[in-house]
């Protein structure tokens, strides 16, 4: 099997027909469930490509069955198993529904082959051997999404694909690269304390150590400063409605900020390490409702979120990677 590749999506919304199944039946139960779908709402339509109800003009419009999206449903032992496509727009017929894939990196897996044995020996590769030596680098969204290309199924070389949004687990070091478990100044610093009157200015990831520093070994520093700085600025390039102008960030703990955020498969998931130092602030959204904005960012990723009192019912507005 291939090296996967890393690619950023966008949020997107896809419709389609689907049924759930327990674990352990999927090989078996979701290629009938293709076969069931494409003899009733397939097989006459793609023969004249001419829509005679409003749901076959959904399936042509929206191009259902170009992607399968496998759904985990949470606290049980079964998955949400969705035929589907990219929804375009337009009427939504009362037997489909809608679900939006929020914006992450995507892993991207390919395989040559007739269905439905060549999908499932990359299902196999990816989710028995792939992603469990690489636990420590990524953590699945919750979903799968099947990839399915134009051309006969079963032919030798047609490819289909699975990918999986994802995201990205940290090391423990700071955004400097400074490891924080072996700085003497950890237990007063926790990477929150403001620089007052240090040469740089602002705050700083290891502001004590900062402050003990003379100015030209203070590189770190400085790179964190500029690092801010450019972060500061994609904050603000979001232009997030009811969202201030962002005009300083801060160093925080990962445990600080680490909010559980609920997907819409009903699996929870946190996007930061609870044991590394990120930039962020808070601020209270301009439309009087009592929810604020919380702000994080490293090297790689921007969250914007919004949440009530004490974090209470946290929402993801944007999660994007940094271009």
């Amino acid at each position: 099997m291939e090296t996967p590749k890393i690619v950023h999506h966008t949020a997107f919304t896809v419709i389609g027909f689907s049924q759930q199944f327990c674990f352990g039946e999927g090989y078996e139960k979701c290629p009938k469930f293709w076969q069931e779908e494409y003899s009733v709402r397939y097989e006459h339509l793609f023969k004249t490509m001419k829509a005679e109800s409003p749901e076959e003009q959904a399936v042509l419009d929206n191009r259902i069955g170009e992607y399968a999206i496998c759904q985990v449903l949470d606290g049980q032992q079964a998955f949400d198993y969705m035929i589907c496509g990219e929804y375009k727009g337009g009427f939504v017929p009362e037997n489909m529904k809608l679900i939006t894939i929020p914006e992450s990196d995507w892993l991207e897996f390919r395989n040559r082959g007739p269905l439905p044995k060549s999908l499932q020996e990359l299902n196999t590769f990816v989710h028995q051997t792939w992603l469990k030596e690489h636990a420590d680098q990524y953590q699945s969204l919750g979903f799968d999404i099947e990839c399915y290309s134009a051309g006969n199924p079963k032919d030798a070389n047609y490819e289909c694909g699975i990918c999986i949004p994802i995201i990205h687990k940290n090391s423990s070091q700071t955004l400097c690269g400074i490891d924080c478990t072996s700085c003497s100044w950890k237990d007063k610093c926790q990477g929150c304390l403001a620089t007052t009157g240090h040469p740089h200015g602002g705050s700083c990831v290891l502001a004590e150590c900062c402050k003990s520093r003379p100015q030209e070994t203070c590189d770190t520093c400085e790179r964190q400063c500029e690092l801010k700085a450019r972060l500061i600025s994609e904050f603000n390039a979001l232009r997030i409605p009811g969202m201030p102008q962002v005009t300083s960030l801060n160093a925080l703990p990962g445990f600080y900020i680490n909010m559980e955020y609920a997907m819409h498969n009903g699996c929870k998931v946190k996007f930061w390490d609870d044991n590394r130092i990120y930039l962020g602030n808070q601020f209270e959204k301009a439309d009087g409702s009592g929810r604020c904005f919380g702000l994080t960012a490293d090297e790689t990723h921007l969250l914007v979120c919004e949440y009530g009192c004490n974090g209470l019912d946290p929402e993801i507005v944007i999660y994007k990677r940094r271009e």
